[in-house]
């Protein structure tokens, strides 16, 4: 008798389970009153909503596809740079095919972000994410967050405390002929790495500044060096900011050094302090974004190298748009998450990446000269980064809705606040679901799970 029990209870308990996987997987085993095909408006709703995440998923890859395709084209544009572009300079190659090069790439860049789209809705170019404008001297739009919702058609004033400045030395003593030849070393450096540049016996100080500037173009430090009016040696970093520190040192002179053979700090630089639409926001550099939390500019950033008359002066506004994808994280449709991808068109790669050479962006870059070929470079370098930055964001949102749309299957879902991530699966998680899931199946039923991957 209680072995007949154990066999009707373990039965029935294999035939509940067996009807929730049924559920899960979308299968019906029928009933006898109703039709198989027949889904509750519950039923309904969840497979709805696991429809709009496959979507979702599905315009990510996309997306993701096409920033790999821009990526590709950076490459090439660096890559010719680096091999063929300098030999322009020795007349090797004309400087007109290595800017045939250039705009060409970017050409190719520009039609790839206005293509790359999913069932007919664009993807790469703004329409997705957030599209800005700004009304203002110095002032530039960087992109938006899905936080960010859209603005008045008289944006979001920008008003600034304070201006954003680069670090700064200036020598101890002017250039000399005298001083000059005292010196033999001038040392520059940073926290990542120190460079040392020979003073030539028939050095002047025409001749020191720009052989010195050159030798630092050449090793990559990311200084300008200057004569001043009273002639002082003055070294600004390209970089605004209090994370672009620096020292310089002259070894048997004051040129730079109070004391000869000693480091001398540069001066620190500052960071933008602002805000934006009246609501707080955080500086680095020229860069100003939107505090977290904030009602209406959540993760806007936008780029002011300018200078102020007074505290607090607004400066310009910034014009925004949401169009970020909307994807539901409940059955009812109450709940959103907005997917919002930036505009990748070359006109907003790089903006606010300073150097000499007074490129605004990737899309105005050229190699007429050295110093415009490197300067290019370190755009194009910057875009690349940028990039993979942008790759792994939505692999993280693309993790976000595949986890959301395994908890379904398994109808575990649970509300979540609006506006926060939908939910912190990790992807052993996902996939001890599935093989949770598969387990519970007949081996018929189990080809069709291992049909979907």
């Amino acid at each position: 008798m209680r072995y007949e029990d154990q066999q009707t209870a373990a039965r029935t308990q294999v035939e509940q389970r067996n009807r929730k996987v049924d559920l899960a997987l979308g299968l019906s085993r029928g009933d006898p009153v109703l039709p198989k095909e027949y889904k509750s408006p519950h039923e309904q709703g969840r497979f709805a909503m696991i429809g709009r995440l496959e979507s979702g998923v599905s315009k990510i890859q996309t997306a993701t596809v096409g920033v790999e395709k821009i990526k590709g084209l950076l490459s090439e544009m660096k890559r010719f740079l680096q091999e063929e572009g300098y030999r322009s300079f020795r007349a090797q190659i004309p400087v007109s095919v290595i800017n045939n090069f250039l705009t060409d790439r970017l050409a190719h860049i520009k039609m790839t972000s206005e293509t790359t789209s999913f069932r007919g809705h664009a993807l790469l170019n703004g329409k997705t994410g957030v599209k800005g404008s700004v009304s203002g001297k110095n002032l530039r739009f960087i992109r938006g967050s899905a936080r960010v919702q859209t603005s008045e058609q008289n944006g979001y004033p920008i008003a600034i405390y304070q201006a954003p400045r680069p670090s700064i030395l200036t020598g101890s003593i002017r250039l000399s002929a005298d001083e000059i030849r005292r010196e033999s070393v001038i040392a520059l450096a940073d926290d990542s790495h120190e460079v040392r540049y020979q003073v030539r016996a028939d050095e002047n100080p025409d001749s020191l500044v720009t052989n010195l500037q050159r030798y630092l173009v050449d090793n990559s430090f990311d200084i300008s060096v200057y004569c001043t009016q009273d002639n002082h040696l003055f070294f600004r970093h390209n970089q605004l900011g209090s994370a672009n520190s620096f020292r310089g040192m002259s070894t048997h002179s004051r040129l730079i050094s109070e004391v000869p053979g000693r480091y001398k700090d540069a001066q620190p630089g500052v960071d933008v302090a602002g805000t934006i639409g009246s609501e707080q926001a955080s500086g680095e550099g020229g860069f100003l974004t939107g505090a977290k939390g904030n009602l209406h500019t959540d993760g806007l950033v936008v780029y002011y190298d300018g200078m102020i008359e007074t505290s607090g002066q607004i400066v310009g506004s910034v014009q925004v748009e949401q169009n970020g994808i909307r994807v539901p994280v409940d059955i009812s449709g109450s709940k959103l998450e907005i997917l919002a991808i930036p505009s990748i068109q070359p006109e907003m790669l790089a903006v606010g990446v300073s150097n000499r050479s007074g490129f605004t962006s990737l899309q105005s870059i050229q190699a007429n000269t050295v110093l415009e070929c490197r300067d290019a470079l370190k755009l194009i370098e910057w875009s690349l980064s940028y990039l993979s930055y942008l790759q792994e964001e939505l692999k993280y949102n693309e993790s976000n809705f595949v986890d959301r749309a395994v908890d379904l299957l398994r109808s575990t879902m649970q509300s979540q606040v609006a506006g926060e991530e939908i939910l912190y699966l990790s992807r052993e998680k996902a996939r001890s679901m599935v093989d949770e899931l598969k387990g519970m199946l007949t081996p018929a039923m189990t080809m069709k799970v291992t049909s979907w991957h």
